[in-house]
């Protein structure tokens, strides 16, 4: 491989975070450690999809000849994890014992949220914003 081939660094772990993803929804719920705290499942989903917002935030920012605002690259980033969200939700009605369940997706799109406010930061902090 090039040492210039961004796809390991920065569109490989998006795409295998989505997998994981796609996994885990795959679980019947028979299957799935039943955890008794209150609000437990909606944190995960925070969780999960803030990580997986970094990874397309990554993946957008640093495409090669890419040159998006921040408000652009939120955008894409909260659109897909809103379409992969719904898309996930529709999915999990479909397995044996989960439901759907509209807070779950409100839960991913404010992981989703989290996610592009943090990677600004973060890329402000190491000073990477300044180049755009």
């Amino acid at each position: 491989m090039l040492k210039n081939n961004s796809f390991p660094r920065y569109h490989l772990p998006t795409l295998i975070w989505g997998i994981i993803i796609f996994v885990v929804s795959s679980i019947p719920s028979d299957k799935i450690p039943n955890i008794q705290i209150f609000g437990i499942d909606k944190l995960l989903h925070i969780f999960t999809f803030f990580i997986f917002g970094i990874f397309i935030y990554r993946s957008i920012y640093f495409s090669k000849g890419t040159k998006l605002s921040f408000t652009k690259i939120a955008t894409y980033v909260i659109l897909i994890i809103a379409i992969v969200g719904i898309l996930d939700e529709l999915y999990q009605g479909l397995i044996p014992g989960r439901s759907t369940d509209f807070f779950d997706l409100v839960a991913d799109i404010i992981g989703g949220i989290l996610s592009t406010y943090f990677a600004k930061k973060f890329l402000t902090i190491r000073g990477e914003e300044k180049i755009r």
